[in-house]
Formats: structure tokens, sequence, C-alpha cells
């Protein structure tokens, strides 16, 4: 028997699309966990986390404290006895990774369902849908960023718990046989065609899945050398953040002066940072093109070329280059981020950084 479990509120609503169509095959079953009352309207089978009415919001340990305490005083117990009772068991689960209560619930569920019913247990897969269909809708840019950072935390702990169970001293389903997890990048997708993801084949999830992208490198990984070098004048600094904050969650290491300059020489670490990317990347506006600071980084940069450095102007305003900057840059493909949302533009820019770089791997 397959168990479909959507939580929070897009892993519902996508479930119950998906439900709607298969509500005739007798080997599946659907369960809906949510914060909003409103869900029971709309679904069978539901049950609501109480003491959150106020939502969980982006507060992943609220959401995470709820389900808990639900796990731990019992009260599921009845809601799932159909899984406990079950001679085979498949969980799929539903949920957004981004939400502050689904993708902090599942991992409570994941090994509670999977403690009730880990004799009959044949398989867990975990799909869960990204941020990036949803970024498109005129977001406040910090509920967006929020949003990004709940993914990575959401993604690095199914790895940690996938790398626990995948340990030498888990032996066959003992304990717990552990899940295959997919986080879909949802940017070409329609929110209303989420529900299609629970038909793919293995393969097709694969080439979807979007993981390593917010995978944190474990400290003893880091790499020493930056792939992306940022040259901006500081009154882009905005705008340089953002750039650098998505080339992390795009799996590149920047270079950026108001995050990596330590103590010591600045001009030394300038050109050592230089010296090291693999791309230097200038921010193109009014301010940079009157920095002398920026100007002299294009020059260093401009040395580089024939050493393999790429070259990567990114025009965010309708300036004219100056003669200097016509010398060094007009021989390099410009990228612009000139038409809103600069969000998209810059997650392009990095998908191409990406691109030529080899994917930022060492």
């Amino acid at each position: 028997m397959k168990f479909y479990i959507g939580l929070g509120g897009i892993g519902c609503k996508t479930l119950l699309q998906y439900q709607k169509l298969h509500e005739q095959d007798a080997d599946k079953k659907f369960y809906y966990v949510d914060t909003d009352p409103m869900t029971r309207e709309i679904a069978k089978n539901v049950y609501i986390l109480p003491n959150a009415a106020n939502g969980t919001g982006t507060r992943r340990y609220a959401g995470r404290n709820i389900v808990n305490y639900e796990i731990y005083n019992g009260s599921m117990s009845e809601f799932f006895m159909d899984i406990k009772r079950a001679e085979q068991v498949e969980l799929i689960f539903s949920l957004s990774s981004f939400g502050g209560f689904g993708g902090a619930a599942i991992i409570p569920l994941i090994d509670y369902l999977e403690a009730i019913s880990w004799k009959q247990l044949q398989s867990c897969v975990v799909i869960s849908f990204n941020e990036n269909a949803h970024m498109k809708l005129g977001f406040p840019q910090y509920l967006v960023h929020k949003f990004q950072e709940n993914t990575v935390e959401y993604v690095n702990e199914l790895l940690a718990r996938e790398q626990e169970v995948d340990s030498e001293y888990c032996i066959g389903n003992q304990f717990n046989p552990g899940c295959v997890s997919y986080v879909v990048d949802t940017r070409d997708m329609n929110v209303d065609e989420f529900w299609k993801c629970f038909d793919y084949p293995d393969h097709q999830l694969k080439e979807i899945d979007c993981k390593e992208k917010y995978k944190l490198k474990r400290s003893g990984e880091q790499k020493k050398k930056p792939d992306v070098f940022i040259s901006y004048s500081s009154k882009d600094q905005e705008i340089a953040d953002k750039i650098a904050e998505q080339l992390k969650l795009s799996g590149l290491q920047p270079w950026i002066a108001t995050q990596n300059i330590k103590e010591g020489s600045y001009a030394k670490q300038i050109m050592q940072a230089i010296r090291d990317t693999k791309v230097f990347l200038v921010v193109i506006s009014k301010n940079s093109i009157h920095s002398e600071q920026v100007k002299n980084e294009i020059d260093r940069a401009f040395n580089r070329i024939k050493d393999g450095l790429i070259i990567m102007p990114f025009v965010i305003d309708d300036s004219e280059l100056d003669d200097e900057c016509q010398y060094y840059l007009c021989r390099q493909e410009f990228f612009f981020g000139k038409t809103p949302p600069i969000d998209d533009r810059i997650y392009e820019l990095a998908k191409s950084i990406r691109e030529v770089t080899g994917g930022g791997e060492d």
C-alpha cells in the first residue's frame, strides 16, 4: 500500500490535486497534516496541528516543536493507525522545502512513521518543491532570502540524516531503512502542475533534483580558492550581496570584500583573490564606472585573461562605459540585469557562471 502524506499548505494542495485523479486507486491512501484548519474543508484524512493559530510562517523551529509535541504525546497514533497495521508500506511525502512547517516537520515524521512500520516498510520517498516558482510572485526581498535559507537548512538536515542511516552500523532495514529525497527545481513549473512529479520515474526526478545547489560543504571540504571575484562599487552593495548569496546557493564560492577581507593588507588580499579566482564578475553601473577601485580591479583581471580568467560584466543600469572600461571590456560577453525583477536576472547570471566553471567543482 502506498501512503501519500502532504505536509503544510503547498504540500497538501499539491497532493490533493494528485488525489483527485487517483481516488479510485485501491493501492493508494492519502493523509494531510497542516496548521491551517481550512484544509479540513477540502480534504479527508486531515490532521490539523493545534496551538498554531498564528501559523508557523517561516519559523522552522515552531513547526518542528509543534509536530514533535503531537508525536510525543501520542496524539498522532490513531491518525496513522492504518500505516501501523498495513502488511506492506510505501511512504511518499509531499511538501515545500522553504516553509516554516513542512520542511521542519518532515524529519520527525519520517522517524515516527518508520518506527511504527519498520518491519513492513518497503520504501520512503520525499518529494519537496523549492521556492523558485514562488519567488516570481512579488514576495518582499527579506522573505525571499528567508525562503532560500529555509531550503538550505532543510536540504542539509535531510542529507545529514541520509548519511546517518546509510552508515555501516545500519544493516538492512534494521532501525530505519532510510529514504530517498528529491528537491524539485520549480523555476520553470506552474504551481498547479507540481502534482505531476508524483508519477515521474526515479531517473526523471533525479534530473530535476536540485539538492546539490543548496548543499553546504563541511569545514574540511571548504575550498581555499574562490570561484568568482565580485568587483563592484560600495554604493551597489545590496546588489553585490544578492549576487554573492545566489552564487552560494548555486554551489559556487564567491569572493566579496565585505565578507572575505581579513586583517592585514587590503590591496594584497584583493590581488591574491583575483589571482586565485576562475571568474571575475564586475557589476557595471554609474557608480562603478566612476570608481577608481573597480577600475584597478578590472585592470588586474584584464592581465589575467591570458591565464584563463573569465571576465563577466553584469550591467544593472543604462550608464555608458567610459573609455577605460570600453578598452578593458569591449571583447567580453555582457550580461544584463536591467530588466526586472533583478532576482531573476541574478539567478540567470549564477546559472551562466556555474556552466562556465563546471558547476563550481574543484
